[in-house]
């Protein structure tokens, strides 16, 4: 005998609450699923040696998790960002450098489209005295006021500051390049050289007493000096000089610009000061200036046939020249015994004057010619009379003789 049962259908309540249970566990299982998770981005930072927090660029984080472990690294600034799937993490950052390790670990938990901002501020580690050195370094003959970059292999460079001793530690057994600027330069034409920048130290190769060593960097004080001079070498001699250098200079007396033109010196005009001298020395203790300071000169040239013109010459710039001759001379032979003269006419040339004396401004070199011209009055006067008298001489005598005939 075959029994049939009748299987009792669900009801609408039960069919919904299985629909609703079905999503449920549909959204469970995609939550769970794999690529689902959160965003985790912030930025690291790291104690300098002076004790400031600055960014660690290219610092490792390491993420560690039940089913994953990845390693994230910053940018050259610090940042980071990745996405990792749902659940619970150590987050560990690390910076390693030549000197120094530092560290800082956090745990993160992360949901589904979490987004999370985590920071991370690194402290050193700090090095057994036993497998360490001190080091001390300074910066002598650099101001207070001033500092200069301190850098260690390849490491980001530190700022130091003048006369003030900069620690930091090293591990023993290593070799390591400490350097600092050759030149630090002011705004007032001073600046700071150190000639031996770069200081290589080998702890294989150091007497090291206990765990500390020193080095110093030696800086020397340059001041910048300005030579201005027209002629001669002396402005090459222009440059950075180390303080209390001695210094040469030379300038040429006089130099020949073009025909009946020159330049003369006058002195070295050293700030509020000047010296007469062409040649000076003297020790550079402050930024200078020095210029030599030269005046132009014309030649006057006065030509004549006749008479002793005066006042030939060299004249500065902008004077006056005061020429002069004689305004009439005797004529030579017969007719000056007559009384001829040779009369001065005028001044022709670059200057024109009827003034046997006269004042010549000079702006420029400048050739002046006398002219004169020849004066026979009283020759004439003279011849007259003479002439007069011998025709009355002669009409006397006819005279005479006329009586004595008759």
């Amino acid at each position: 005998m075959i029994t049939y049962t009748r299987r009792k259908m669900p009801s609408k309540s039960s069919a919904f609450l299985a629909l609703i249970l079905l999503i449920l566990a549909a959204s469970s299982y995609v939550s769970e699923g794999k690529g689902q998770g959160g965003s985790i981005s912030g930025k690291v930072y790291a104690r300098n040696y002076l004790g400031d927090y600055i960014p660690a660029g290219f610092a490792t984080i390491l993420v560690e998790g039940e089913h994953l472990e990845t390693i994230i690294r910053t940018t050259p600034d610090g940042y980071y960002f990745t996405y990792l799937p749902i659940g619970t993490y150590t987050m560990t950052a690390t910076l390693s450098t030549v000197t120094l390790d530092y560290f800082q670990s956090k745990i993160i938990s992360l949901w589904s489209s979490s987004e999370i901002t985590v920071n991370f501020y690194l402290e050193p580690m700090i090095n057994s005295r036993f497998s360490s050195i001190s080091m001390t370094i300074m910066a002598v003959g650099l101001p207070s006021h001033l500092s200069t970059d301190l850098k260690i292999d390849d490491s980001p460079p530190v700022l130091i500051k003048g006369e003030k001793p900069f620690i930091f530690e090293v591990e023993r057994e290593t070799s390591h390049a400490i350097s600092v600027q050759s030149y630090i330069t002011t705004s007032e034409n001073v600046r700071y050289y150190c000639p031996d920048n770069i200081w290589n130290f080998d702890s294989a190769s150091e007497t090291i007493d206990d765990t500390d060593i020193a080095h110093t960097f030696d800086y020397e004080t340059e001041y910048f000096l300005s030579v201005i001079a027209p002629h001669g070498s002396a402005s090459k001699k222009s440059g950075w000089y180390t303080r209390e250098s001695l210094i040469s200079l030379t300038a040429p007396d006089e130099v020949n610009i073009s025909r009946g033109e020159k330049n003369v010196f006058d002195g070295w005009i050293i700030g509020n000061s000047e010296d007469r001298d062409g040649s000076i020395d003297f020790n550079i203790r402050s930024p200078l200036e020095i210029r030599a300071k030269y005046h132009r000169e014309y030649f006057l040239q006065l030509n004549s046939i006749y008479g002793n013109p005066t006042g030939i010459g060299w004249y500065e710039d902008g004077s006056t020249a005061t020429i002069n001759i004689e305004k009439e001379l005797v004529m030579p032979g017969f007719f000056g015994f007559l009384g001829g003269k040779i009369v001065f006419d005028k001044w022709n040339g670059e200057f024109q004057s009827r003034n046997n004396i006269a004042d010549v401004y000079m702006d420029s070199s400048k050739i002046i010619t006398a002219h004169w011209r020849d004066d026979y009055t009283l020759t004439q006067i003279i011849g007259a009379l003479m002439l007069f008298i011998i025709v009355a001489l002669f009409a006397i005598t006819i005279l005479k003789k006329l009586k004595k005939k008759y």
